[in-house]
């Protein structure tokens, strides 16, 4: 809080001294302003707009349990049409702070001086804006989470242009930008961006996202036991909600079962119900572990199985625990 006043009070003082937020003119004092106006203003309003978006999509998305689920949810066509009104808000948003705050013009280089790498890294930019990538990103996140593949590509391809001086956020536009590849069945397209990052080295705050893109694209190709080990990876993600976790623990459960090894599909599934997800997820891990039951833990599993009957919130879930 006392660091959001510092910025704040700074911010009016910026403004008074020298009433210089105009784009034409780009020095540090320039620079520290629309980074600050853009932060605050509408990219903030776009990020809640973003995150409530989010929400109505966790919330509402409904998964077949009789079938693999999928590992990101937006790639079912019904949940993409969930909170579009607030992604397209985020969109809005973006856009408007790009479009109000973009630096383009480049500062005036100091005379006489031989220019460290550093420094020169520095006048080779597009954008001098330095807080505007993430307002990009936020535009590029939430048509990918809206399903717009399409437009979601584009603009993560403008954004590896736009700031190809820096690797780490060229890095962050090729892993979106092959989670589009992945879910417009561009696979091979997918597999190249992904390797080259790779080659590149992944930087560690993108790590777990890169191993999301990665499981991802593993399971559009059919490769579900290589998939595990990036899906475990991913599991302590920034962000991720007990219910993030809970789906892909299932899946877990779903590809160790594939893969012919059920005691760890056995405590993937067990590790479903420990999250308290909402009940017929719940419901469905438990019966999923009495297939998945060895001989040392068949006894236990056949109680549970026994209390379930008893349970009225059970009533017409019957018929599945006594096939079970």
């Amino acid at each position: 809080m006392r660091k959001i006043t510092l910025y704040i009070i700074a911010a009016f003082i910026i403004t008074a001294l020298c009433g210089c937020a105009g784009k034409k003119v780009n020095n540090a004092t320039t620079r520290m302003y629309h980074a600050f106006t853009a932060r605050y203003n509408t990219y903030y309003n776009g990020n809640v707009a973003y995150k409530q978006a989010q929400k109505a999509q966790r919330t509402g998305h409904k998964d077949n349990y009789l079938e693999q689920i999928p590992l990101l949810i937006f790639s079912d066509e019904s949940t993409q049409k969930m909170g579009s009104s607030n992604y397209e808000t985020a969109i809005e948003k973006s856009q408007k702070a790009i479009k109000n705050h973009s630096i383009k013009r480049r500062p005036k280089k100091p005379s006489g001086k031989k220019l460290s790498k550093k420094k020169k890294l520095f006048y080779s930019q597009k954008e001098f804006n330095p807080f505007l990538w993430r307002a990009w990103f936020l535009m590029a996140n939430s048509q990918l989470q809206k399903g717009e593949f399409t437009e979601a590509a584009s603009t993560y391809i403008y954004i590896s242009k736009l700031y190809e001086n820096n690797p780490k956020i060229v890095a962050q536009a090729r892993i979106g930008l092959a989670k589009c590849y992945a879910e417009m069945e561009w696979l091979y397209e997918a597999e190249d961006l992904l390797q080259r990052v790779q080659r590149d080295t992944v930087p560690e705050r993108l790590q777990k996202d890169f191993a999301i893109a990665k499981a991802n694209l593993l399971l559009k190709q059919q490769r579900g036991a290589e998939a595990i080990p990036h899906i475990k990876s991913s599991l302590k993600r920034k962000g991720q909600t007990p219910l993030d976790k809970a789906r892909e623990h299932y899946l877990l459960g779903q590809l160790y079962t594939e893969a012919g090894n059920n005691a760890e599909a056995y405590k993937s599934f067990a590790k479903v119900i420990a999250q308290s997800p909402p009940y017929e997820f719940e419901f469905n891990a438990r019966i999923r572990q009495t297939e998945t039951a060895t001989d040392e833990n068949h006894k236990k599993t056949m109680r549970k199985l026994k209390r379930m009957t008893k349970s009225d919130k059970n009533a017409d879930y019957l018929a599945q625990i006594y096939y079970a």
